[in-house]
């Protein structure tokens, strides 16, 4: 076990994060079904600090020997300045690794909007989900340790997440829905709205009015034949 700690890196709103960390996970790395002792390091102290990483997914590094395409490289920051940042893969430059390219606006643009990929439960194959665990668990060693069961356990569920279960981020949003003005808008369109609803008067009773508000009721057509017909007696009829 190597003596990689994450927690000795700088982890403040000014600084990128890059490197060749040999860390292997699917948040960086799409192409990763599960993750690696390092890769799960690395993402339990990201989420820590609340950062994030910029890749897309797509592989920075290509096997000469076997032409695998794995992501061992990535640029982290925290989610504040990733919002202002772009990343891409450069040109081939003749290395095993990919250059990996990375743009950070310094004006007062409005930030683009980070959305974590969410897993689609509702589309999931689940009877494909249940088979694959199954025959990874009846292939276990019976002379495993609890804690190497327990990394077995994790290690199946997320593969087979990866294989069964949807995964996605929706679409960013239209650049005139993040227009200032627009927002305020609705705001106080909303603010509006609740003022309304809590200074509405309360229903009438009655049987004209129950359920009804004033308004209701001094908007309802007022026609003689809508009307109940009453029935009058005289007192000494009574006896």
């Amino acid at each position: 076990m190597d003596n990689f700690d994450p927690s000795a890196l700088p982890a403040d709103n000014h600084t990128l994060l890059v490197g060749d960390f040999n860390a292997h996970h699917p948040m960086w790395d799409h192409g990763c079904d599960a993750a690696d002792a390092v890769g799960a390091r690395v993402a339990a102290w990201l989420g820590s600090v609340g950062w994030t990483t910029l890749n897309s997914g797509e592989p920075t590094h290509v096997s000469y020997r076997n032409g695998s395409q794995t992501a061992p490289d990535l640029i982290a920051c925290s989610d504040d300045l990733a919002r202002r940042a772009t990343w891409h893969l450069g040109p081939d430059l003749g290395s095993d690794h990919l250059p990996m390219v990375a743009q950070v606006a310094t004006s007062n643009h409005g930030s683009r909007c980070i959305r974590k990929p969410r897993w689609s439960f509702k589309k999931a194959d689940w009877a494909a989900f249940q088979v694959e665990c199954e025959a990874a668990f009846e292939e276990a060693e019976p002379s495993l340790s609890t804690q190497e069961l327990s990394t077995l356990f994790v290690n199946v569920l997320h593969q087979a997440s990866v294989h069964h279960i949807p995964r996605g981020a929706r679409a960013d949003p239209k650049p005139w829905a993040l227009d200032p003005e627009l927002r305020e808008a609705i705001a106080e369109r909303r603010e509006a709205r609740r003022l309304l609803r809590r200074d509405d008067p309360p229903p009438l009773e009655g049987p004209l009015g129950r359920g009804k508000t004033p308004g209701c009721i001094s908007r309802a057509p007022r026609h003689p034949g809508s009307l109940p017909r009453l029935r009058w007696h005289h007192p000494e009829q009574a006896s």
